[in-house]
Formats: C-alpha cells, sequence, structure tokens
C-alpha cells in the first residue's frame, strides 16, 4: 500500500537532484576546461623544458617553460571566459573575434600536440598516438567546451534578457494599473464631492425657494390683513359720512320700547323717542331698523290691538 508515494518520492528527488545537476552542468564545464588546460600546461612545461638549449642555466630553463605554457594555456582559458562573457553580454563583434583567436590558437596547440607527441613517443608509433591523442583531445575538448558553455550561457543571458524584459513589462504594466487605479479613485472623489455639491445647492436653492414662497405667503397675508382693515375702515367713514349710527338694538328691542310706551302714554312714541329710549342718538336708526313703512305698520297694529282691548 506504502509502496507506491515511497517510490514516487523517491523519483522525485532523484529529479530533484538530477535537475541541480544539469543547472551546475556550465559551471562543471568551466571546472573541466580549467583542469584540461592545467594538464595541457603540464605537458607543455615538460616540451619546453626538453626542447630548450641545455646551455642556458637551470633557473631560466624552469623559468621560460613555466610561463610559456602558463602563457598559452592562461591565454587559452581566458580566450575561452571573454568569448563567453562577450556573446552572453550580446557582444557579438568582440565575441567572433575572440572565437577567432581561439581557432588560431587550437592550430598552434595541434601543431604542438604533434611535436610534444613526436619528443616523447621513444620513437613508437603507439606511444606517439597515445600522447598526440591525450594532447589532441584536450586541445580540441577544450575549444568544444569553450563553444558549448558560450552557446549555454548565450541562452540562459537571453533567457534570463527576456524574463527581465517580462518582469519590466509586468512592473510598468502594475504601475500603469497602480496610476489608473489612482486616476479611478481620484475622479471617484471628485465625483462624491462633486455630487455633494450638486446636493448641497438643491437643498439651498430649495430652501431658498419654500422661505421666497413663506415670505410670499407672510406678504399675501400682511396685504390680506391690509385690505380687511382698510375695507373696514373705508366701511366706517361711508357710514360716519351717510350718518349711519353703528348699533347692536334689535328691531325687537325696538317694538318692545314703543309698546311699554304706547301703552304707558295711550299714545304712540316718535322714532326719535324710540331711540333714544333705546340708547341711540337719532331716529335714523329706527328708520333702518323699520324701512319701507314697517314703523307706521307697526304703530297702526299696536293702536288697533289696544283699541280692541
Amino acid at each position: 500500500m506504502h509502496s507506491l508515494p515511497a517510490q514516487l518520492n523517491a523519483e522525485d528527488r532523484a529529479n530533484s537532484a538530477f535537475f541541480k545537476v544539469m543547472q551546475s552542468a556550465p559551471m562543471g564545464l568551466l571546472i573541466s576546461a580549467a583542469l584540461g588546460f592545467a594538464l595541457v600546461g603540464i605537458f607543455q612545461f615538460l616540451f619546453y623544458l626538453d626542447v630548450l638549449p641545455n646551455r642556458w642555466q637551470p633557473a631560466l630553463l624552469w623559468v621560460l617553460s613555466i610561463g610559456l605554457s602558463a602563457f598559452f594555456e592562461g591565454l587559452a582559458f581566458f580566450f575561452l571566459l571573454t568569448t563567453v562573457r562577450d556573446f552572453s553580454a550580446g557582444a557579438k563583434r568582440e565575441g567572433w573575434i575572440g572565437a577567432l583567436a581561439s581557432l588560431l590558437l587550437l592550430t598552434y596547440c595541434m601543431w604542438e600536440a604533434h611535436h610534444i607527441a613526436g619528443k616523447f613517443d621513444d620513437n613508437t608509433p603507439e606511444g606517439y598516438w597515445t600522447i598526440a591523442g591525450i594532447v589532441g583531445t584536450i586541445t580540441v575538448i577544450l575549444r568544444v567546451v569553450e563553444l558549448r558553455i558560450a552557446l549555454t550561457v548565450t541562452h540562459e543571458y537571453k533567457r534570463k534578457s527576456a524574463l527581465a524584459v517580462a518582469e519590466n513589462k509586468v512592473l510598468e504594466m502594475g504601475r500603469d494599473i497602480q496610476d489608473l487605479a489612482t486616476e479611478l479613485l481620484e475622479y471617484k472623489r471628485k465625483e462624491e464631492a462633486e455630487a455633494l455639491r450638486l446636493e448641497q445647492e438643491a437643498e439651498m436653492q430649495l430652501q431658498q425657494e419654500m422661505r421666497r414662497i413663506e415670505a410670499e405667503k407672510e406678504s399675501a397675508h400682511q396685504m390680506v390683513l391690509q385690505e380687511a382693515e382698510r375695507l373696514k375702515r373705508q366701511l366706517a367713514a361711508f357710514e360716519r359720512t351717510k350718518g349711519v349710527p353703528i348699533t347692536s338694538v334689535s328691531a325687537e328691542d325696538m317694538k318692545r320700547k314703543a309698546r311699554e310706551f304706547y301703552e304707558r302714554n295711550g299714545i304712540p312714541p316718535t322714532q326719535q323717542q324710540v331711540a333714544e329710549m333705546c340708547g341711540l342718538k337719532d331716529a335714523k336708526s329706527v328708520r333702518l331698523k323699520f324701512p319701507n313703512g314697517a314703523w307706521e305698520r307697526y304703530i297702526l297694529s299696536i293702536k288697533e290691538e289696544l283699541q280692541g282691548a
């Protein structure tokens, strides 16, 4: 039951380890190249130490042998580094110049490999091809490694450059989105402020209109009151002009006073007498209460009533 998960975990670990090894492959090639240059340098050192004139001082022979081998192999190694750097940096012209120099150095090293093999072969074909195969193979492989590292690093550089460009675009898009969000927020804030301002203006206009209507209503009410007062004063002035007294004595009260006077004195009262008995100024108030001969008819009816009794 548990064998399948364990197998999957083992495969995952193996894949992870293999992936880490693949990632470190360029560095491994570079280390191997340095080791190859060192091995070829040893062969060159021994070769130079043997072919240089024996009459020279031993110290001089050693210095020259070490210097020449270090120069050629160091030159080849740093041609490798600069070529990889130039191609990875996109400087193709400088990179091809370095690659051409490496090819020229390869030609010299192959020529030198032939002489090194001839020097240490003990005059046997087997010895020649063994030493020539070692030195020549290392020399050629080093140039292949140089080309392989250059291509790998260039591809990785392009990939990282593409990733960097993509990241920059993403960052720019993020900044654009952030700027757009900021502008949208600012626009929304302005819209809210404008809506609030319009609402406040509408409320102020409504209040002003209500105050105006109230003022008009109050003005109309005052005008009505003033008109009523004016009409009242006009009516009073008209009544005073016509000599009509203002009284609250009813016609029934006047009839009652006239009957009492008739019963008491035996003669009908005049309108002036009835007005005085009612507390009025003159007889005009009585005539207004009994228009069109109503007073004479009432006096006649009292006279007839008393005579019949």
